[in-house]
């Protein structure tokens, strides 16, 4: 049985990604790319943003978050971002999982097909975190559009590692189905950034939780440069969709349209929905207000608990 109390102190919970079944209170997120993250309020240590490090200052980090002692830490890694080559990767892009194990440090790796997940078993990572396509990270080459509810019941029956589900998780229900095939816990983002405590402008939030904004306001792109992303749906989107419809596409052509500074300017500045790419995933569907960190998970594990119950009272004794 999942009781309240005690999920809360089992699964560590972060601001904005990871939420994993661990047993450390002193846990810590290694996150490339989202510059804006904070400490998080939720029960977790907090984040250390990478987007930006140079090669020795990315060692650097691995080892101020080993000062926390073992177990305390995690690497977060992803299968596409090659910041990571020559440190903490091997030369074919694949998980070196040794360096940051010697300074004490667990590694996530988030994979988002098997063969990647098979790899980074092999390379010896300590977590798997497995996302579908119906996620913001949706695969990076075409016959990778494969959603979580397949991907996650083969990883859980396959691999031998710890797993993490992810894509479009937001309420207790998708927990317990996560937690009934066999995951550890589940990792949200999307969810997390409709939370008062997320440091994004209030209209992006506001434009998250309506009604119509659902499971149907997001569209792939980048795809033909093997870097599919779910994004929210709007002029912007648009607009690269019809450049990779062109063929034989160039990033430098998209480049303004996917710049990073652009979505920042959204994030921290204009709030403006329309004018920007920015990652979502279909939990879109399920988000309708804006709670506190604390609200959210707490209704989520309550949700999930009584979901798991539900699920007990299925099987019964056979009479033959």
């Amino acid at each position: 049985m999942l009781s309240q109390k005690g999920a809360l102190k089992s699964l560590i919970f972060f601001e904005f990604q990871l939420l994993v079944k661990v047993h450390s209170p002193g846990l810590w997120h290694l996150l490339p790319g989202l510059r804006f993250l904070r400490p998080s309020r939720c029960g977790g240590k907090g984040t250390r943003p990478c987007g930006k490090l140079q090669r020795s200052q990315l060692l650097d980090a691995v080892s101020e978050l080993a000062t926390f002692g073992n177990h305390n830490c995690i690497v977060y890694m992803h299968t596409y971002v090659m910041f990571f080559k020559d440190n903490l990767c091997t030369k074919d892009h694949g998980v070196d999982a040794t360096k940051p194990a010697k300074a004490g440090v667990k590694v996530l790796h988030k994979s988002a097909t098997m063969r990647h997940a098979l790899k980074a078993q092999e390379a010896g990572v300590d977590i798997i975190e497995i996302v579908g396509y119906e996620g913001s990270i949706a695969g990076g080459q075409p016959g990778d559009e494969v959603g979580a509810w397949v991907l996650l019941a083969k990883a859980t029956s396959t691999l031998r590692v710890p797993v993490v589900a992810a894509g479009a998780s937001g309420t207790g229900r998708q927990l317990a189905a996560a937690l009934a095939m066999g995951a550890q816990g589940v990792t949200m983002a999307t969810r997390f950034l409709c939370t008062v405590e997320a440091p994004i402008d209030m209209k992006i939030k506001e434009c998250m939780a309506r009604p119509e904004v659902d499971e149907r306001q997001t569209t792939i792109v980048l795809g033909t440069l093997s870097n599919a992303t779910r994004v929210f749906k709007n002029g912007v989107a648009e607009e690269i969709r019809q450049i990779e419809r062109q063929g034989d596409v160039d990033f430098s052509q998209v480049m303004p349209l996917a710049s990073g500074g652009r979505t920042k300017k959204m994030w921290q500045e204009t709030g403006d929905t329309q004018d920007a790419m920015w990652s979502c995933s279909q939990s879109l569907g399920v988000i309708s207000d804006i709670p506190t960190c604390k609200e959210l998970l707490r209704r989520m594990v309550a949700e999930a608990e009584e979901r798991l119950n539900h699920g007990a009272k299925c099987i019964i004794n056979s009479k033959l």
